[in-house]
């Protein structure tokens, strides 16, 4: 700590951005915590009641690049969206892509396999085992990589480490 911090050489390392509003209204945060009764105990105290800052609303057009880029990382496509959207977060990239991944693939909201099992025929896989009656859930299926691999004579694969 008795280092003065200094930026990154890299510049895709950066983040710079202003900082973040302070309020001067004395405000304490006090956590206590029981090992014995494993409680917790959080309390906030202000001597200024004050307005929240403002988020920044995401724009469609914003979501749109978003939606177009739901391949990559959310961390990639916040890099790629931050200079020129200076007041975007990671956490709303992120809350974004989820949303867009999920109007992409899920098709069973309750239930997973379910879920998978209708997107598998949507793609046209075969299914080989399932069973989402049971106690135990499983799903089998046989994708276009292994037609590749069952025209093959001969599978080498290298069990080394380092």
């Amino acid at each position: 700590m008795a280092k003065r911090s200094r930026k990154n050489e890299d510049l895709d390392k950066q983040r710079d951005r202003e900082c973040m509003k302070r309020f001067n209204c004395n405000g304490l945060i006090t956590i206590s915590i029981n090992m014995n009764t494993s409680l917790i105990n959080i309390h906030f105290k202000h001597d200024i009641l004050h307005k929240r800052p403002e988020r920044y609303i995401v724009d469609d057009t914003i979501k749109e690049k978003i939606k177009q880029c739901i391949h990559l990382t959310p961390k990639d496509i916040f890099r790629q969206l931050e200079q020129e959207n200076p007041d975007l977060t990671q956490k709303q990239v992120h809350a974004w892509w989820t949303n867009f991944i999920k109007q992409e693939y899920v098709r069973d909201a309750d239930n997973q396999l379910k879920s998978a099992e209708l997107l598998l025929k949507e793609y046209k896989y075969e299914i080989v085992l399932m069973n989402i009656e049971d106690e135990i859930n499983y799903l089998g299926f046989i994708t276009p990589f292994f037609e590749l691999l069952s025209k093959n004579k001969e599978i080498v694969v290298d069990a080394t480490c380092k």
